[in-house]
């Protein structure tokens, strides 16, 4: 399994929308002709010199300590995934605030698909059965199209370890939310180390998200990481 965000299709200089509109919130002139340097003034930091970069890490810092996550609605996240198995694909789908494009079962032809094989089944050695039962299925699967039978019914008879591909976006607010909930203790996988479980999907986001807002996803992990449970 691979998440990978594609920045040429996200909102360009996230950190910035969000320190954009959460400042405006508390300003009183009118963000129409302001940019980020112009906002950041007048923050106060630990430091007697005004430096910019400083003031946007101290007003990220009390934005999310605060819960006021709702300025990081506005940066936008575009994500692709492969070989995701059905398992993990309906965990992470019923995060109703993120927006998902799943490959389609009924139209596209899975006779070659790979199986996903947790590592408890090469644990106790019996990675065996889940492949007997796989090669079984693409078998019935195969035979029933030749039989006549549409794909979007014979999908019917493969399993949940079927990998397929898909796409995603999310605002960077509900992001926090997602690993929340999914890169924790007791999500499926967390204990096994399962390379192709929610929590290792969920730490594949964190990673990438940290790469397109560095500043936002820093400060979320050292003062905020588990906090926005209590506001998908």
């Amino acid at each position: 399994m691979e998440v990978k965000l594609r920045p040429e299709l996200s909102t360009s200089n996230p950190d910035d929308a969000a320190i954009l509109a959460g400042r405006g919130d508390y300003i009183e002139d009118s963000l129409v002709d302001k940019n980020v340097h112009d906002v950041l003034e007048g923050v106060d930091t630990d430091s007697d010199v005004y430096d910019p970069d400083e003031a946007a890490k101290d007003l990220h810092k009390k934005l999310i300590s605060r819960g006021h996550f709702g300025c990081y609605e506005h940066p936008q996240a575009f994500f692709v995934a492969e070989g995701v198995s059905r398992v993990t694909m309906a965990q992470v789908t019923r995060h109703r605030l993120m927006s998902f494009d799943v490959q389609s079962m009924r139209y596209c032809n899975f006779s070659d698909a790979e199986p996903v094989i947790p590592n408890s089944f090469e644990e106790n050695d019996v990675q065996g059965e889940l492949e007997q039962h796989w090669m079984e299925s693409i078998d019935r699967y195969n035979h029933l199209i030749d039989e006549g039978v549409p794909k979007e019914d014979a999908r019917f008879v493969l399993p949940l370890a079927t990998k397929v591909n898909m796409s995603f976006s999310a605002n960077a607010r509900t992001l926090m939310h997602f690993i929340d909930m999914r890169d924790a203790g007791d999500v499926q996988g967390a204990d096994t180390e399962n390379p192709e479980g929610a929590y290792e999907f969920a730490r594949q986001v964190l990673e990438e998200a940290e790469d397109w807002a560095p500043e936002t996803f820093a400060t979320y992990k050292k003062h905020a990481k588990g906090s926005s449970k209590k506001a998908p």
